[in-house]
């Protein structure tokens, strides 16, 4: 059985906490999507709770676990299974009766209407709902995420009732669905023999030797390594973009090649000495190519000219900015936690690195007030979410006593090495990923 830590005494009349839960200020640090949430809910609702979740952090300042929400998401209408109007009036997949619905409810889509129906509306509604409940106080106050659950199904004046089955199942749901979220590590290294398939050691866990392995990709074609989560099941799969025929090979399991089209080919996007860049560029959960080239010519030479697509199996380019200059290292990361990537390059010279938070008005900026330094000459960029936070943030791979050394920071505005790892040889090409152990690739 879960175990619960200490809390504060419950006020009088209060049914004590369920013995049988995890505490439930971990739920802050599962923000990753386990494969029970992939199996039960629906990948697209799946976006809508994490869509509201990020709504309340950065609209009200709230932080709920999208979690929570899908707790509550199964509690009402089992995500939309039993989606129809209770004996009491309750209306839509998030069940809110029409006074609550009038004080909370939300126009997340920005179509004019705020509609219970809705599955964008009514969920950045209970996120809405469930703040002004004391929801985000859980971190701090297990009973707070308590109450708030309660609040939601029973109504505020009667939150401190001896009813918490509600709570108890909502918040198991909520501890279900979600994993720790942190990033972890991994190398490739493409054999010398021409045709010998690319060699993958995907890392358990940041500073784990452990790892498992996976084979993809042909050192004849000078394969290219890129890592995504391709389909928006939460968990980041292997792949290479080939230069030769500038294709994108990639996969969903490790083991298979995910898109091709009716003639067997998979998508071309990019040029023969373009460098790939993989990004979430619009926030669906899902990842995206992109390639990165030098302008030859005019006023702009040596400009880095970024181009992007929101397509997997067809892409054309959507977007194209210009940021970076010859040298620099193309860098992909949600620096702001507001669920999109934007583009940053790493500089080698000077060990700065230039950060953007909005493609589409680019500048050479960051939100920092000076460019972060971490690194130097000789280092291989590395981006990643180290702690779990939503936040991308910086770190390197240096050759150090002969061995394969990963720096990495957790602060960009003050950037200092706060963890280290061993992993690899100091010739294998790093990689960063969500990978799940229980996606173990064919080892055959």
């Amino acid at each position: 059985m879960f175990s619960v830590s200490p809390i504060r005494p419950a006020p009088a009349g209060a049914a004590e906490l369920s013995s049988d839960l995890h505490e439930v200020s971990e739920l802050w640090t599962r923000t990753g999507v386990s494969k029970f949430a992939r199996n039960e809910i629906p990948a697209e609702l799946i976006v809508h709770y994490r869509n509201a979740a990020n709504w309340a952090k950065t609209t009200i300042n709230c932080d709920v676990p999208w979690t929570v929400l899908a707790g509550v998401g199964w509690e009402e209408t089992k995500h939309g299974k039993f989606n129809w109007t209770s004996y009491a009036g309750a209306e839509g997949p998030m069940q809110f009766l029409p006074g609550t619905w009038k004080a909370f409810g939300i126009d997340y889509n920005g179509d004019g209407q705020r509609d219970v129906w809705d599955w964008a509306d009514a969920t950045a509604a209970s996120a809405n709902y469930l703040c002004e409940l004391g929801v985000g106080e859980g971190e701090d106050n297990p009973r707070a995420t308590y109450d708030a659950l309660q609040g939601y199904n029973r109504g505020p004046a009667k939150r401190m009732k001896a009813f918490w089955g509600y709570s108890d199942s909502g918040l198991h749901r909520a501890w279900l669905y979600g994993e720790p979220s942190n990033d972890s590590i991994g190398a490739v290294r493409f054999p010398g023999r021409p045709g010998a398939a690319g060699e993958w050691q995907l890392a358990a866990d940041f500073g784990e030797e452990a790892a498992f392995p996976a084979r993809l990709g042909l050192a004849r074609t000078g394969d290219v390594p890129v890592v995504g989560d391709w389909n928006g099941d939460g968990v980041d799969t292997v792949g290479v973009y080939r230069r030769e025929s500038r294709r994108w090979v990639v996969t969903n399991d490790n083991k298979r090649v995910a898109y091709r089209n009716r003639k067997g080919l998979t998508p071309r996007f990019g040029t023969g000495t373009a460098t790939p860049v993989v990004g979430d560029w619009d926030g669906d959960g899902i990842d995206n190519f992109g390639y990165v080239s030098v302008i030859k010519n005019g006023p702009r030479a040596g400009v880095l000219r970024w181009r992007l697509t929101l397509g997997v199996s067809r892409p054309t380019t959507d977007l194209t900015v210009q940021f970076g200059r010859r040298g620099d290292v193309p860098v992909v990361g949600d620096w702001d936690g507001d669920g999109n990537d934007t583009i940053g390059v790493f500089r080698p010279s000077t060990g700065e690195w230039l950060l953007s938070d909005d493609d589409r008005t680019i500048t050479q900026f960051d939100a920092f007030g000076g460019h972060p330094k971490f690194g130097r000459r000789g280092d291989r960029p590395i981006v990643g979410d180290w702690n779990g936070d939503g936040l991308d943030t910086i770190g390197v791979v240096r050759v150090e006593d002969g061995e394969a050394t990963w720096k990495v920071t957790n602060d960009l505005a003050n950037p200092v090495t706060e963890k280290t790892a061993v992993f690899g040889d100091p010739g294998d090409m790093p990689l960063v990923g969500r990978w799940l152990p229980t996606i173990v690739p064919d080892q055959s």
